[in-house]
């Protein structure tokens, strides 16, 4: 029987095989047509649905708005209160029951679950990306993120938590385990795996069992990267080396020297609202020693040659050190991210790459599943690339978009003059490509959200609560942003019945109180019900 029904009817005193409708105080034909039929034309029951709904919005809303401003949800105890004292009037209001525990429930188990469902469907049926990354939380406990990286239906490339999950086992196996289970739980085939993105950890990154190639062994032409901003900054780790000390003494001491005074802060705030009015040469006051080593050095229309040359070689040193670690981290040689750069836009239309058969040839799975359909598709997308870069004259004249994304929805809306999509076959395969990460920053981004999340106060808060506040955050920021507002997301009907139907799962006895069955009615809506004594 439909939950909704549960509170509305009740055993009739009449008769044995009716039921007695609890708002307008008839009895109904025992069987579940009947009642259905009866609560569809009863004035009373529409009253009383659209009020619930608002109620249930109400709900929604709150808990939302609570995982989003990461709020703690023992303030909905307090906030309800006071909300009822202000709103006395408001029927709303006063019918809420949004208490911690039942926040907590709809937080876990209504939006959560709703944005894991969204984003699972969408992953099971297009490729993506993950970006993974270890970290200790508040608490000490060691907890892996992930991220999605896809194409959504607006032909936006995305990047959206899709778990969070204790470590036990920070090796390479371990890790490896945890990404396979998290994808079979939200029942995501792995084989949609495009790459996957790290830092540069030897447990990631390791030829032999690094957590890529553990990965490989599942899914053969897995793309794999480190991150490419993590490789940078330790590039120019290794190349500031090569300056003098002085340099990075002088600005540690200057922060410690700030730092250390909050007088002193406060002159240097004072300081920065100055417009920059710098001073001449001659009109800096410097001490009579500085001075008359600037004049003779001028004078004599050369400062010391060591010096010069000092300088010139460190600066050197630096560079040159600069780009040997560039070198030596990032592989300039791969085939795949030498291929890659025709996904760009602006090479895409320029004709200097000749032909995506290398891309092809390293991803195989992209070309179907028979070897007569890969043929078939393999010959339209040379023809449709090289009419791309070769006979700009053949389709419109567009501005070609930055954002290789949008670029392949341009090349998609691009017909022939019978409406014919001329480049069908290379956009979705472009489009494919575009998921491939490049740097893991998103995942430190999570772990920003995180540290807000569970701070020393709420230490004690369990990772499948951080987990699913993390999702209904996302969940309320992204469907606020379609709303146009920061608060206004939209509720619509399968929200309100997942909600409702968390509710009659909470609370099954209400459903089986007046049913002889353990499972609440029978399978045939119009067969008749038995009311239990």
């Amino acid at each position: 029987m439909d939950p909704e029904l549960g509170g509305f009817i009740s055993k009739s005193d009449m008769k044995s095989q009716h039921a007695h409708c609890n708002l307008c105080k008839k009895d109904i034909r025992g069987s579940i047509y009947n009642i259905k039929r009866h609560f569809v034309q009863t004035p009373e029951v529409q009253t009383k649905q659209l009020f619930d709904d608002s109620v249930k919005d109400a709900e929604l809303r709150l808990a939302g708005w609570v995982a989003k401003e990461d709020i703690s949800i023992r303030k909905t105890d307090s906030l309800l209160q006071v909300m009822k004292l202000c709103f006395p009037n408001d029927a709303v209001c006063q019918a809420l029951a949004s208490s911690r525990t039942k926040t907590t429930g709809i937080i876990k188990n209504v939006l959560a679950t709703e944005e894991k469902v969204q984003l699972a469907n969408w992953l099971k049926i297009n490729k993506f990306a993950i970006i993974v990354d270890e970290s200790t939380d508040k608490s000490w406990a060691k907890v892996l993120v992930i991220i999605a990286k896809y194409v959504d239906a607006n032909y936006n490339v995305r990047e959206d938590f899709l778990g969070l999950v204790d470590v036990h086992d920070a090796s390479s196996a371990g890790q490896k385990n945890l990404i396979i289970k998290c994808l079979s739980d939200l029942g995501i085939p792995i084989q949609n795996l495009m790459g996957i993105g790290f830092d540069n950890a030897s447990v990631n990154t390791g030829s032999v069992k690094g957590l890529g190639v553990l990965l490989k062994e599942e899914v053969p032409n897995l793309f794999i990267l480190g991150c490419t901003s993590n490789s940078l900054a330790l590039c120019a780790t290794y190349a500031a080396k090569k300056l003098p000390e002085g340099l990075e003494v002088f600005i540690h001491d200057f922060v410690n020297y700030i730092a250390s005074s909050p007088k002193r802060q406060d002159e240097l705030k004072k300081v920065q609202l100055i417009p920059p009015n710098f001073l001449k040469l001659e009109e800096l006051k410097l001490g009579p020693n500085t001075l008359n080593y600037i004049t003779t050095s001028s004078s004599a229309g050369q400062l010391n040659r060591q010096q010069v040359r000092t300088i010139h070689t460190n600066c050197l040193s630096f560079l040159v050190e600069m780009c040997l670690q560039v070198s030596t981290r990032i592989d300039y040689k791969d085939e795949t991210l030498v291929n890659l750069r025709c996904i760009d836009p602006t090479v895409a239309v320029s004709g200097k790459v000749d032909t995506i058969v290398p891309l092809m040839i390293r991803y195989p799975n992209l070309l179907g599943d028979s070897e007569a359909e890969s043929d078939t598709l393999r010959d339209k997308l040379e023809v449709q690339w090289t009419k791309l870069t070769d006979s700009k004259e053949d389709f419109p004249k567009f501005e070609p978009s930055d954002d290789p994304g949008i670029f392949c929805k341009q090349l998609r809306d691009v017909k022939d003059c019978i409406s014919r999509p001329v480049y069908l076959e290379i956009s979705k395969f472009m489009l494919t490509l575009c998921p491939l990460p490049h740097s893991s920053a998103s995942a430190e981004r999570q772990f920003s959200i995180l540290n807000n999340l569970k701070t020393k106060i709420r230490n004690r808060l369990q990772t499948e609560t951080v987990s699913a506040l993390m999702f209904v955050k996302q969940y309320v920021i992204r469907r606020s942003a379609d709303a146009g507002s920061s608060n206004s997301w939209k509720i619509d009907d399968s929200l309100r019945l997942s909600f409702q139907k968390w509710k009659g799962a909470s609370r099954s006895t209400k459903v089986n109180l007046f049913c002889s069955n353990a499972t609440g009615v029978d399978q045939n809506e119009k067969e008749e019900i038995d009311f239990c004594d």
